[in-house]
């Protein structure tokens, strides 16, 4: 029976001549598996069976964080988020284990952060994603994670932006119910209605407001 591509091992020379470290990449070692595993994949239409091979894949191969960033993101496209979850928080754990005992981290491991951080985000769980840009960046050395460290900047700016702009919906929306109290007062009062005093749509701290309504048209101009 011929076995599947996937299946097949490396030439006899690279199974007895175990490769430098300097060659051993994350993208040199995916690469012979990557291809024969999407024809397979392609060819089964069968999750449990791809689930297998990938879990295969990152058992006998756990110095590549790739291989787990493709396996988690194969969960996520079959909708697996919790799944997907758990492959990312593994491939994290084996991380931190290798760069302890050989004091140095695994070429890819800045991707596996940057992609494990991108699906918390894709999942609408912003807290979860800033603990997981956190954790990459205190394990990953400085020079290794620039496009993470950018990543968060840009994440968290936009968090902020969401927020702002929750502020303001909240103060526009108060602002209306406010107006529809005073139009209500109004027309009792033109029936004969009299109130001991006025009623008024003045925020408690309209300064906040103001600010929020500046920040907005600043925005608005930049963008």
């Amino acid at each position: 029976m011929k076995r599947p591509a996937w299946l097949l091992l490396p030439p006899r020379q690279a199974r007895e001549s175990p490769p430098r470290r300097e060659e051993d990449t994350d993208a040199a070692e995916l690469s012979w598996h990557r291809y024969g595993m999407r024809q397979e994949f392609e060819r089964l239409r069968d999750e449990p069976a791809a689930r297998a091979v990938y879990e295969r894949l990152v058992r006998e191969r756990p110095r590549l964080p790739g291989a787990f960033v493709r396996y988690a993101e194969f969960e996520a496209r079959h909708g697996e988020a919790s799944r997907a979850r758990e492959v990312y928080e593994r491939a994290v754990d084996v991380v931190g284990d290798l760069a302890e005992e050989e004091e140095e981290e695994e070429e890819g491991a800045e991707l596996l952060f940057l992609s494990f951080a991108g699906f918390e985000e894709a999942c609408g769980a912003p807290d979860r994603a800033r603990a997981v840009y956190k954790r990459g960046l205190e394990r990953l050395p400085e020079w290794r994670a620039d496009e993470l460290r950018r990543r968060f900047r840009d994440f968290e700016r936009l968090q902020h932006d969401a927020e702002v702009e929750k502020s303001i919906g909240e103060g526009i929306h108060a602002r209306a119910t406010c107006q529809l109290a005073v139009d209500s007062a109004e027309k009792k009062a033109a029936k004969g209605v009299k109130r001991k005093k006025p009623i008024t749509c003045v925020p408690s701290n309209p300064k906040i407001l103001d600010a929020a309504y500046a920040y907005k048209s600043k925005m608005q101009r930049v963008c």
